[in-house]
């Protein structure tokens, strides 16, 4: 690995995960947030769709509806075909990183000021490194699930207000406590020093 700067803490290891993958995450971000907008209005074309070929009754209409259907449909089907493969592969090569990391200070003779066996701390670590990685992916995914709560919101607000209110006050609601009982389930954990 050439990362040349120590890294000691667990903020360290997310940031340097976070700064390698940028741009995967940034593409993977834009891929996902068109599916997830694509998908939420799918529901949303097919009804205004029918709508308007009922009224119409017209085969340019018709042809112009299965037109839009199969752009939506075909966005939801490429655009998280190629952004989960972007961000899967970043997610495999950087775990792969920190696992070739961990091996490499397993291998030194060092002391170690824990109770653990050396093969508990490599195990510990190489799932460390996994869930590591992980964070290419939440972190694209929850950016392009808040583009699908915004589509719902603005889609529900035009057809109702008070829905696309009411949406938006219960996703911050449930935002909320989850925050306050994640934060519950991490005080209660303890970071382990690898060192590597």
């Amino acid at each position: 690995m050439n990362d040349a700067r120590p890294v000691r803490t667990g903020s360290d290891v997310l940031r340097a995960a976070l700064r390698r993958n940028a741009g995967a995450m940034a593409a993977g971000t834009l891929l996902m947030g068109m599916y997830q907008a694509a998908e939420t209005a799918f529901p949303i074309a097919l009804g205004l769709i029918v709508e308007h070929t009922l009224r119409e009754r017209g085969l340019d209409s018709l042809a112009l509806s299965i037109a839009a259907l199969a752009v939506i449909i075909t966005t939801v089907s490429l655009s998280w075909r190629f952004g989960m493969r972007i961000l899967q592969k970043a997610n495999t090569t950087e775990a792969h990183r920190w696992r070739v990391r961990v091996a490499s200070c397993a291998l030194q003779p060092v002391a170690r000021d824990t109770d653990l066996k050396s093969g508990e701390v490599l195990t510990i670590a190489t799932e460390d490194a996994d869930q590591t990685a992980d964070i290419i992916e939440v972190v694209p995914l929850l950016v392009s699930s808040l583009v699908a709560v915004v589509v719902a919101s603005v889609a529900l607000g035009l057809a109702s207000l008070p829905l696309g209110l009411l949406v938006v006050v219960g996703t911050v609601a449930i935002l909320s406590a989850l925050s306050v009982l994640s934060r519950r389930i991490g005080s209660g954990t303890r970071e382990r020093g690898t060192g590597a």
